[in-house]
């Protein structure tokens, strides 16, 4: 299994961007990044740091990026402002 973590092995800085649409009950969602840049898969693990553990769509929200599978991953997501 691939790690979470860019090739030089750490995770890129933090970015900023809006939730597209999060479903509770399936656990993921995905984030519209801001610097227009492929939309980032996000899973309830990475929202420890949101209130209640649940996006909406239209949150301005802050996280890291992070390679999973060749793929882009928001980790530690914070929300700025509610939608």
């Amino acid at each position: 299994m691939s790690s979470p973590r860019t090739p030089g092995g750490s995770l890129r800085a933090r970015v900023s961007g809006v939730v597209k649409f999060y479903n509770p009950h399936s656990s993921f969602g995905y984030i519209v990044q801001d610097d227009g840049s492929d939309d980032v898969y996000v899973h309830a693990k990475a929202l420890g740091a949101v209130p209640g553990g649940v996006l909406q769509a239209g949150d301005k929200v802050e996280y890291r990026v992070a390679v999973f599978n060749e793929r882009p991953r928001a980790k530690d997501v914070r929300v700025l402002k509610r939608a």
